[in-house]
Order: structure tokens, then sequence, then C-alpha cells
């Protein structure tokens, strides 16, 4: 019975280390985490204020607004592109990113434009083949309702023709 007792005691005191070993191993991986979100927020907000920088560098005229041609600019500037570049954007995407960027095809992106863009063009290389399909998909819906305007009106203007040859005979 003694020897039961001491067994139980020391099973009791094990049991109480471990807990108090899975506890402070479990506190320090919750915090290492909390940190590693923090950094990565901190990461994509480093990466944004490089864009927007990048952007208002390249916004020659200080409009507020990038067009297709200060965008080419950008690229030709070695500094520029080089910061492009770093930010895991090479040039030979960047006509694909500004057809992407640019979905209703106005010439020019606003800063927010540009940076919503890039940060969904970072990563695999596929994330921009989506864009380009995405926005393509968009300037084909567009298509597709002009034409059938264009339907529609050439429709009307037949019907009127036939309406009046039918009236001369």
């Amino acid at each position: 019975s003694f020897k039961l007792y001491v067994f139980l005691i020391v099973y009791c005191v094990f049991n109480v280390a471990v807990s108090a070993f899975v506890h402070q191993t479990t506190s320090a991986h919750q915090e290492d985490e909390a940190e590693r979100l923090r950094q990565i927020r901190r990461d994509k907000q480093q990466y944004v204020d490089k864009l927007t920088q990048l952007f208002e560098d390249a916004d020659e005229d200080e409009s507020g607004t990038m067009t297709y041609k200060e965008f080419c600019a950008m690229l030709k500037k070695p500094a520029l592109s080089e910061q492009l570049e770093e930010l895991e954007i090479t040039v030979s995407e960047a006509k694909e990113l500004w057809d992407a960027i640019d979905a209703d095809q106005t010439g020019e992106v606003v800063v927010q434009d540009f940076v919503q863009g890039c940060l969904r063009a970072q990563g695999t290389p596929d994330a921009l083949d989506v864009m380009a399909l995405s926005t393509n998909d968009l300037m084909m819906a567009a298509e597709l309702v002009r034409s059938e305007k264009a339907c529609d009106a050439l429709d009307m203007i037949a019907k009127k023709q036939c309406q009046k040859m039918t009236g001369m005979l």
C-alpha cells in the first residue's frame, strides 16, 4: 500500500511537470505564431508602401493616375524597373500586368488599382495568368453587350426598311 501511495505521488508530480512543460510550449508557440502574423502584416504594409512609392515615382505629371505611357517609361528607368523586380514583378510580365490592372481599358490607373493588381499578381506565376483571363472575360462580356446592341439597332433598321418596302407595293 505504501508503494502504491509513492507510485501515485510520483505519477501526479510527473503529470504536473509534463502539464507545465506542455503549457509553456503551447504558450511559446502561440506567441511565435502571433509574431509571425504581425511580421506578415508588416511585410505586406512595406510592400504596399513600396508599390505606392513606385507609382508616385512613375506618375510624372503628378495627376494621381498612371498612364500606360508613364508605366512604360517606368519600365525603361533602371532604378524603377529594379524596384519592380525586387517586388517579384518581372519586366517581361509588365504588359500582362498592365492589361490586368487596367481592366476597363481607359489607359490609366489610380494608385489603389495599381497596388491591388500587384498584390494579386504577387506569388505564383499563375496568378498573373488568372488575372489576365479574368480581365479578358470582362472585356469579352463588354464586347458581347456592344455587339448585342449593334445587332438590335440593325434589326430595327431592317424592320423599318421592310415596312417601307411593304408600303410601296
